[in-house]
């Protein structure tokens, strides 16, 4: 005999929230939106959903949102780091939401990520194939595990290079939790102002006169 219990969902607010969206493009079926960064895509498991990307979407949009990815997260068809900005896809119906899903499952959608790396990159261009797996200390990150990793290749290329960074431009193949974040570290070059896995904050910091003397 085996007993379940299912913890419920009934004290999360997923009232609407005034946040700012820049709408890309917008038809029937789904929304496409530039997500700025520092903005959380979707609320944990429980608590409140202020300030999320899901408020502002339940704000905007009202209930004409996809149900698939259940209660919590409405509309919402992939995601984006908290402090990656970029375009997200957003379903208004669960026909368009299941459509979306097997593009991104099917790899028809093709991801391009650009981003300042610390360090000078050797080659012009190359591919990284690292697997990725769970951190076992700290389960809020991922690190490269040849062990019991899950299979990831990310693809780049330089486009200026510059004293001590780089410009790069990035094509995951899959579609790991912070691929692009480890795999960049891993080979030496971590994202700019990455903190949890490249410990800088700041590129440059300007020096300002006083003048008020």
């Amino acid at each position: 005999r085996i007993t379940l219990r299912v913890p419920g969902v009934a004290s999360l607010d997923l009232a609407g929230e005034y946040i700012p969206l820049e709408i890309v493009h917008e038809d029937a079926a789904f929304v496409a939106i530039n997500k700025q960064p520092g903005l959380v895509v979707h609320p944990p498991g429980r608590g409140s959903n202020a300030g999320t990307l899901v408020s502002g979407l339940v704000y905007h949009f009202a209930h004409n949102l996809s149900t698939v990815s259940g209660p919590l997260r409405p509309g919402i068809v992939h995601r984006l780091d908290k402090d990656t900005s970029g375009v997200m896809l957003v379903a208004k119906d669960d026909s368009a939401h299941f459509k979306l899903g097997r593009q991104f499952h099917d790899r028809e959608v093709r991801k391009v990520y650009q981003a300042i790396v610390q360090g000078e990159l050797e080659r012009d261009e190359d591919i990284i194939d690292l697997p990725l797996a769970r951190h076992r200390r700290s389960p809020e990150k991922m690190t490269v595990d040849f062990k019991s990793g899950k299979s990831a290749q990310t693809q780049y290329k330089v486009l200026e290079r510059f004293e001590g960074y780089t410009y790069v431009e990035m094509y995951p193949r899959t579609g790991r939790t912070h691929q692009l974040r480890v795999h960049m570290m891993y080979i030496g070059h971590p994202i700019a102002t990455d903190f949890v896995y490249g410990r800088q904050r700041v590129i440059f910091q300007d020096e300002f006169t006083d003048l008020s003397e």
